[in-house]
C-alpha cells in the first residue's frame, strides 16, 4: 500500500498553501524593529562606543533578516490568501489563475526568493558605500585647510615657507584663506589657547563662540566626537614652572582639526598671561598651525607635489607640512584596491543571484508546458496564456530583486546621514543611485 501511495503521490493535487496572520504580523515587526535599530546609530553615535555601535547594527541586520525570512514564507502568502478571498479581484479576467497558481510557487520558492534577497541587498550596499568612498568631502571632515602648517617656536624656515605657500597659490590663481592659531604647552602635559584667540578662529570657520565666567573655568577640547570619554574629567591641575592653577572644565567640544593636538585646553586670557610670564625651564616649544581654507582645494594636485618638495614632511625638525589633497589621493589609493574588489563581487554575487533564480524557476518548465496545453484546450487564448505567464514571472521574478533594493535604499539613506554628521557636504545618495539604476538597467 504504501509502495502505491509513493508511486501515485505526484497524482495527488497540493494542499493550498496556508500561512499564519501572527507570523505575517511578526515580519513587518522585525523588519521595522530592525530598520528603527539600524537608524539609531545615527543618533547613538555621538554617545556610544564603537562596539556598542556595531553590536546595535547587529541586531538591527538580524531583526531584518529574520523579518525578510517570514516575509516571504508567510507574509507574502498571506497576502495571496486575502486577494483570493475577494471576489472582485480574485474573479476579474486572468486573475483567478495568476493569483492560484502564484500562492503555491511563492510557498514553494520562498527559501530561493530569500536568499536571492539578502545576497542582492548586500551587493548592492557593498558597491554603494565603497564608491562613496572616494567622495572628497571624507577627507575633508578631518580638516577645513587644504595646506596646513605647524611651525614651533624657534623654526628659522617658517616666514619662508608660508610665503612659499601663498606665492604658489597666486601663480595658480586660487584664492585662500589664512588662518594662524598659536597654542602653548605646558610642563604637565595639557596645550593650552586663549580665549579671545579661539573665538577668533571660531569666527573664521563658523564654530560657536566661547565663553568662560571667571578665570579658573576652562573648555577642554575633544580628540573625538565622543563627550562620554570626557565625562570623568571635571577639573584640570594646570603647572607651569612655579605656576600651579587649579581649573575647573565647564564643557568640552569638538574640533576635528584639533584631533591631532595632545590634551588641548581652552582657557581664559587672564590664565594665559600668567603661563606666558613664567620662566620655563626645559625645552618646551610653543607653535602656532597655519591652516590655508582653499574651496576648490581638489584642484591643488600640481601646487601639492610642489610644496612637498620645497618644504618636506618632516616631524621631527621644527615644521611639519601637510596637503589635504594628498591625504585624499593616499585614501582613494588605500580604499581603491576595496573598492575594485567589492564592485566585482557585488556584480558576481548579483548575477549568480539570477541565475539562480532563473533555474529555479526554470525547474517548472515542463509542469508549466503541460499545465498551459491544458488551459488552451479548455479555450484559453494564446494572448491570455502570455497574460498570466507575464505576471507570474514579473512577480516571482523581481520581487526579490525591489525587497534588496529596498533594504540597501535604507541602508543608504543610514549612511548618508551618518555622513552629515561628519560633514554636510558628504553624500552617499548620489552614488548609490548610480549603482541601484546601474542594476535596474
Amino acid at each position: 500500500n504504501e509502495l502505491v501511495e509513493l508511486i501515485k503521490s505526484e497524482e495527488k493535487p497540493k494542499p493550498e498553501p496556508k500561512a499564519s496572520v501572527w507570523i505575517s504580523l511578526l515580519a513587518i515587526i522585525l523588519i521595522g524593529a530592525g530598520y528603527s535599530a539600524v537608524h539609531y546609530c545615527i543618533v547613538a553615535v555621538d554617545f556610544m562606543s564603537l562596539k556598542q555601535l556595531l553590536l546595535l547594527v547587529g541586531v538591527g541586520v538580524l531583526l531584518i533578516v529574520c523579518g525578510t525570512y517570514f516575509f516571504f514564507t508567510q507574509l507574502c502568502v498571506y497576502v495571496i490568501y486575502t486577494l483570493k478571498n475577494r471576489e472582485t479581484t480574485f474573479f476579474k479576467r486572468t486573475n483567478l489563475l495568476v493569483i492560484s497558481e502564484l500562492a503555491f510557487r511563492m510557498k514553494d520558492n520562498a527559501r530561493t526568493f530569500f536568499i536571492v534577497t539578502i545576497i542582492s541587498a548586500v551587493s548592492f550596499t557593498a558597491i554603494g558605500v565603497c564608491t562613496a568612498i572616494a567622495n572628497p568631502e571624507l577627507a575633508k571632515s578631518a580638516t577645513p585647510y587644504a595646506f596646513t602648517y605647524r611651525s614651533d617656536n624657534g623654526n628659522t624656515q617658517e616666514k619662508s615657507h608660508i610665503e612659499e605657500i601663498k606665492k604658489q597659490l597666486k601663480e595658480s590663481g586660487f584664492s585662500y584663506k589664512l588662518v594662524a592659531t598659536k597654542f602653548k604647552r605646558s610642563q604637565n602635559g595639557p596645550v593650552l589657547i586663549n580665549l579671545s584667540t579661539y573665538n577668533e578662529y571660531a569666527k573664521k570657520l563658523g564654530y560657536e563662540i566661547e565663553k568662560l565666567t571667571n578665570e579658573t573655568e576652562s573648555i577642554a577640547i575633544l580628540p573625538k566626537k565622543n563627550p562620554t570619554s570626557a565625562e570623568d574629567q571635571k577639573t584640570l591641575e594646570l603647572k607651569h614652572g612655579e605656576l600651579e592653577v587649579p581649573l575647573s572644565v565647564q564643557k568640552t567640544i569638538y574640533i576635528p582639526e584639533f584631533a591631532e593636538i595632545d590634551n588641548p585646553f581652552i582657557v581664559s586670557d587672564a590664565v594665559y598671561s600668567k603661563v606666558l610670564n613664567v620662566q620655563q625651564e626645559g625645552v618646551l616649544r610653543d607653535y602656532t598651525i597655519y591652516g590655508f581654507i582653499i574651496k576648490n582645494w581638489p584642484e591643488t594636485s600640481a601646487i601639492s607635489t610642489k610644496l612637498m618638495k620645497f618644504i618636506g614632511t618632516s616631524q621631527e625638525d621644527y615644521y611639519a607640512f601637510s596637503s589635504l589633497y594628498s591625504k585624499w589621493l593616499e585614501l582613494k589609493q588605500q580604499n581603491g584596491l576595496l573598492s575594485i574588489s567589492s564592485v566585482l563581487v557585488g556584480i558576481v554575487f548579483f548575477v549568480f543571484t539570477l541565475s539562480f533564480l532563473y533555474f529555479r524557476l526554470f525547474t517548472d518548465l515542463e509542469r508549466d508546458k503541460e499545465q498551459y496545453q491544458m488551459l488552451s484546450k479548455l479555450g484559453l487564448r494564446q494572448k491570455e496564456l502570455k497574460q498570466i505567464v507575464t505576471k507570474q514571472m514579473m512577480i516571482l521574478f523581481f520581487l526579490p530583486i525591489v525587497v534588496a533594493m529596498v533594504h540597501s535604499s535604507f541602508a543608504y539613506i543610514t549612511f548618508h546621514q551618518l555622513g552629515q554628521t561628519v560633514s554636510r557636504e558628504l553624500s552617499v545618495i548620489q552614488s548609490s543611485i548610480v549603482v541601484l539604476v546601474s542594476f535596474i538597467c
